[in-house]
């Protein structure tokens, strides 16, 4: 295996902070006796700082070098987690410790964001893999973590157990290893002067510049919508569910089944996902989204079993999308700003943008079922309305592309 696929194995299997991630809340309120109101401020102050971070960071990637910027932001972030721990033992009053830390932590991860997807995509280049091969690799290195994922989910309730600080520990511990992977990257030749590499017999830089900006911004909108969606209706599984009259027990099975369905899945199809192109995966995505409105149906069947698969049937095709979000999405942001030198600025507007769509999200979410008062309609109406922007943006990009081509 070579180094480039061993450094993506690694990094991707292993998926951050899969041991507190189930915990978080409970982890901030017994550690630091803060309550839920005193945690919300908090998640929404670094919200906030990340997504002011985030596009000056990229900018700084692209001009010290993203190996550094790499290796700067994700030890900051460890050594944030570790002063954290601290705080308690050291301190009476630590409220603004926590603050403090947590931001600076945010700023750790907006310097790494971007890089390491970056840096990998050119090591595979450089190394003479091809295309497929990466995508391949990115799938089922997914589809694997996102099965060691749930295994440690259930594995950092016993450590939690065991000691408060466990969970949070081994997280970091992961950490610590990933920065030593990202030693072995090699780092991006950033070239100076020029912010573009395409040419036109035809066209001025400048023309050309703006149009291929808006093909790019186009690609990275979509794929930040079909990642915030492929995450904010996974909330709404559970109540949907409960709603059907489905056991909560069951449910507790259908996520550990849905992440089974998604390993297999990335692993025996790695082929076929690996041929997908962006046009084809953008495609699926809105047909998966659209076809969600035959959901309702299961409001009309009255077998308890066959309404639990029928609902299981629609939740296991969105982790198709899920697939592309989060595993081939990387490959796709990459091939679109391939000619762009400010790479990292690129992914950092990527990173902002989904920020801010989740966070918005996640308001119409809850005021769409607060009108309706139903958890199903509320998750076709998102899905529906997602499937309508992203429908809307692929056909603007579509004319974009075939009108650059032309000229």
């Amino acid at each position: 295996m070579k180094i480039s696929k061993k450094i993506l194995c690694f990094n991707n299997i292993l998926f951050p902070d899969s041991f507190l991630v189930v915990l978080e809340v409970l982890f901030f309120a017994e550690y630091f006796n803060l309550n839920f109101y005193k945690y919300s401020f908090l998640i929404s102050i670094t919200v906030f700082v990340s997504m002011l971070c985030e596009v000056p960071s990229g900018f700084i990637s692209d001009k010290l070098g993203r190996k550094k910027m790499l290796i700067l932001g994700s030890s900051i972030d460890i050594v944030g987690v570790l002063l954290l721990l601290l705080l308690p033992k050291v301190f009476n009053s630590y409220l603004y410790g926590i603050y403090f830390l947590e931001i600076l932590r945010v700023i750790g991860r907006s310097i790494a964001s971007g890089n390491f997807e970056i840096l990998i995509y050119e090591m595979y280049q450089k190394s003479g893999e091809n295309e497929n091969s990466f995508k391949k690799d990115i799938a089922t290195f997914f589809g694997v973590g996102v099965f060691l994922s749930s295994l440690f989910s259930f594995g950092s309730v016993i450590l939690y157990e065991i000691s408060i600080v466990l969970p949070i520990l081994i997280d970091t511990a992961i950490k610590f290893f990933k920065v030593i992977t990202y030693f072995f990257l090699n780092d991006s030749i950033i070239k100076t002067g020029k912010k573009i590499l395409y040419k036109s017999k035809f066209n001025s830089l400048k023309n050309i510049l703006k149009k291929e900006s808006l093909k790019i911004f186009g690609v990275i909108i979509i794929f930040s919508l079909i990642f915030v969606i492929s995450r904010v209706t996974f909330s709404l599984y559970q109540p949907i569910m409960q709603e059907a009259g489905i056991n909560l027990k069951n449910y507790g099975i259908t996520v550990f089944l849905l992440n089974i369905v998604l390993c297999i899945f990335t692993i025996f199809k790695k082929e076929k996902i690996s041929k997908l192109s962006k046009k084809t995966s953008i495609i699926w995505v809105i047909l998966i989204l659209f076809f969600q409105i035959f959901l309702f149906f299961s409001k009309l069947i009255n077998n308890y079993s066959i309404k639990y698969l029928y609902i299981v049937v629609f939740f296991i095709l969105m982790q198709i999308i899920r697939i592309i979000a989060e595993g081939l999405s990387i490959f796709f942001l990459n091939q679109s700003i391939e000619k762009i030198e400010n790479k990292s600025l690129f992914f950092s507007i990527y990173h902002s943008i989904t920020s801010f769509i989740f966070v918005i999200s996640l308001q119409i979410m809850g005021i769409l079922n607060y009108k309706l008062n139903n958890f199903m309609l509320t998750y076709i109406g998102v899905c529906v309305f997602f499937g309508i922007c992203i429908l809307s943006l692929f056909l603007i990009s579509e004319n974009k592309s075939r009108s650059l081509n032309y000229e």
